[in-house]
This record gives structure tokens, C-alpha cells and sequence, in this order.
């Protein structure tokens, strides 16, 4: 409708989702009675969030952002007693990403109403058209293998609170539940104790049970800001009642001083890396193997991609998940692969492809009408090297046989 290219707009779209994240997170502070001060300190350590490609925050533009935001506006609802509002954004959000349910589902339980079933029923019916849509066997072994399922990362990727929080702040964060805890905010409460019981889980279980490990702790960071801006206003009144007369005298100064460091600080960040401490070790070998962490920028859609596949265009491919994603959007070509995500398309696997002989490359590329593939070298008869980029990629054609047309 817009005309607007994703894969061009998708840094704007970023900014805006990640801008609105955090002023909804201000909202939620001050929906909670926080006073302004610490309301605006909290929302400004959002960004000190890690991020990272194993753990992608407000930087990124995906599904689970937009199940944020509408989770974010449910609970600010709740918060000004619209529980009618609170409801509809619950739904919203489940409907753009099913998995937030794990948050969501209890929160429903709160509001006692009607819709809540109605709600929750078209969430599980979502799952299930999600299972159907890529029934391979049994509907009932595929119901089971969305909601707990291997993980995709072959090991567990250490997220620990203190790598993903800077240290300073999780005094504030500790300080902020005790409070949500003897103020009885158990609306609140309820979806940040299901956030940290999955983490925990998940640093010593490797499978996914409805929602990855990454979406849980970034969410659960998410709603964690609100905690520390309690924190935040603990100690101030502390401060306050401890020291009068100081704080008084040169409370615009403080005020300013520590909101200046904070901004300051902020053009630092991306020299903090956080991001190097969040080693994936894979413990499927005989000796655990440690994996180096992504970095928060990472190039998938290089100029040699664009290069090679300038003059193809709605042509069937196979490439690597992430190459298929992006190359399938950039130059308007059909995957049969891309990254694993809420919509995604998984017609053939790009590792099953790599391990078959030429029998049986050449059988998978007539079956699935196979035009090109994008892949590290290999040799096999049919299919003719046109290109390769610096990556170490091969663009092949495959040319129809008389079996395949």
C-alpha cells in the first residue's frame, strides 16, 4: 500500500519500533504511579539492553517486537482499569506472534472476562494453522514438535543476567521486584516471574518449549525496565528522607548531572560489547565445543549477492536459511528456505541438500523445480558454476532435464 521495500525501510522501521518500545515503557512507569524522574532514567537504560545476533533487542525489526508492543499497551491498559482495552492488545499480540501466549495466557486470567476464552481459543487455533500449514506426518506429533522442539542453535547460549543487564543497574532491578512484590502488583508480577522461570530453565535445557530462549530474555528485559524504575524511586526517596536538605538545594543539578551521564554514556555503547560475553557452547560432541558470539550488525546481504543474482528474477532457489531470507526478498526469487521464524518457508533444507550425492541433488532440483542454488562449492554434472562471491559462495544453474520439464 505504501510501496515501501522492506529490506531498504528496514533500518526506519527498527528505529520507529524501537523508539516506540521505549516510550511505551515510559508510559508503563508512569501507569504505575512512578514519579517522572525515575520514569525517564529507567526508559533511558533500555538501550543498555545487550544486543546482539543471539540475543536481537530493540534494534531489530521482527515479529516478536511488534508482540511486545501490543503486550506493552495491554498492560499500560490494565494499569488505567480499560481492561476492554487490555484484552483486544492481548489478542493483538498473540496474533503477531503466537509464541508471546506464554506471557499473555495468564494475564487473561486476570481480566475475568469473556473474551479472555475467546481470546485464548483463537490463539490455540493460530497454533494449530500454523502446525497444519506444515504437516509432515501426524497432526498431533506436529502440535507437539511446535510447542517443545529442538533448539536451532545445537547448544545453549550463555545469557546471564549480569551480560545482559550493565552491573549497575541490577541493584535497581532487585530493589524494584521486592517492591512490585510487597506493593501486590501481581498483574505485573505475574508475566516478568514466567520471563526469569524460563530463563532459568533455559540455561541449563536445551529445547524450546513455544518460545525461544533469545525472544524470553529479551522480553522479560523488556518488562524488567518498570522494576528498575521502581529501584530508581526506592533509593531516591531513600536519598531524600536521609539527606534533606543536600538534595533539595541541589536537586536540579543531581537531576541533570545523572541524566547527562546517562546520555553521555550512550554514545559509548557500542565500544561496551556486552554482546562477546554470550558464547553458545554446544554440548551435543564428546567435548563441549564454545561458539563465539554474533555481533549486533551482521551482513547477510552482501553486493556480490546482489551482483549474481541481478538478472534472475522469480526463479525457484536454495541457499542458506539467513542468504535465502534476504536474497528472496532483495531481488524478488523464491526461496525454498529461509530463517526459521513465526511466517517462513522450509520447503526443502538447504543441510539436506548439501548432504545428498548427485543422484540425488539432481532428483531434489527436478522435484522442486530447482533453478538455481547458492551454496559452497561442489561438483556435480547438470549444474554449472556462474559466479561466486567473497564469501565463499557458488552460484550454480541447474538446467531442466528432460525428466524434470
Amino acid at each position: 500500500m505504501l510501496h515501501l521495500t522492506p529490506l531498504i525501510y528496514y533500518s526506519y522501521f527498527a528505529i520507529a519500533s524501537g523508539f516506540l518500545i521505549c516510550v511505551l515503557v515510559y508510559q508503563l512507569c508512569r501507569a504505575h504511579l512512578i514519579k517522572m524522574f525515575p520514569s525517564l532514567l529507567a526508559t533511558l537504560a533500555v538501550p543498555y539492553i545487550a544486543n546482539g545476533g543471539n540475543l536481537p533487542g530493540i534494534w531489530y525489526f521482527l515479529p516478536y517486537i511488534a508482540g511486545t508492543i501490543f503486550l506493552l499497551v495491554m498492560l499500560i491498559a490494565y494499569q488505567k482499569e480499560e481492561k476492554g482495552l487490555s484484552l483486544v492488545c492481548g489478542g493483538i499480540a498473540v496474533i503477531l506472534y503466537p509464541p508471546i501466549i506464554t506471557f499473555v495466557l495468564p494475564l487473561f486470567l486476570f481480566l475475568k472476562r469473556r473474551g479472555g476464552i475467546a481470546f485464548i481459543s483463537l490463539a490455540i487455533l493460530l497454533i494449530i494453522l500454523k502446525v497444519l500449514s506444515n504437516i509432515q506426518g501426524g497432526v498431533f506429533a506436529r502440535l507437539v514438535s511446535f510447542i517443545i522442539r529442538d533448539s536451532t542453535t545445537r547448544g545453549i547460549v550463555s545469557f546471564h543476567l549480569w551480560h545482559v543487564f550493565p552491573y549497575v543497574l541490577l541493584p535497581f532491578l532487585i530493589i524494584g521486584i521486592i517492591r512490585l512484590v510487597v506493593n501486590k502488583k501481581y498483574f505485573f508480577i505475574t508475566p516478568i516471574s514466567i520471563g526469569f522461570i524460563f530463563w532459568i530453565i533455559y540455561t541449563f535445557f536445551n529445547k524450546v518449549i513455544l518460545i525461544t530462549h533469545s525472544r524470553i530474555v529479551i522480553i522479560t528485559s523488556i518488562l524488567s525496565i518498570v522494576c528498575i524504575a521502581y529501584g530508581f524511586e526506592a533509593v531516591a526517596k531513600k536519598l531524600i528522607t536521609k539527606y534533606p536538605f543536600i538534595i533539595t538545594k541541589y536537586k536540579t543539578i543531581s537531576m541533570y548531572g545523572v541524566l547527562g551521564i546517562f546520555i553521555i554514556l550512550s554514545f559509548f555503547y557500542p565500544q561496551f560489547n556486552p554482546w562477546r560475553e554470550m558464547i553458545l557452547i554446544n554440548r551435543d560432541d564428546t567435548v563441549p565445543v564454545v561458539i563465539d558470539p554474533l555481533p549486533p550488525i551482521t551482513r547477510y546481504l552482501t553486493q556480490d549477492d546482489l551482483r549474481l543474482f541481478k538478472s534472475i528474477k522469480k526463479s525457484k532457489f536454495i541457499a542458506p536459511a539467513w542468504k535465502g531470507l534476504v536474497i528472496g526478498v532483495a531481488t524478488h526469487n523464491y526461496p525454498l528456505q529461509s530463517k526459521a521464524a513465526t511466517i517462513t518457508v522450509n520447503k526443502l533444507e538447504y543441510m539436506h541438500f548439501m548432504a545428498s550425492n548427485c543422484q540425488e541433488k539432481k532428483a531434489l532440483a527436478r522435484n522442486f523445480s530447482i533453478r538455481y542454488v547458492y551454496s559452497s562449492p561442489f561438483q556435480c554434472e547438470g549444474f554449472t558454476a556462474i559466479g561466486a562471491s567473497r564469501e565463499n559462495l557458488v552460484l550454480y544453474n541447474y538446467y531442466l532435464d528432460k525428466l524434470g520439464e
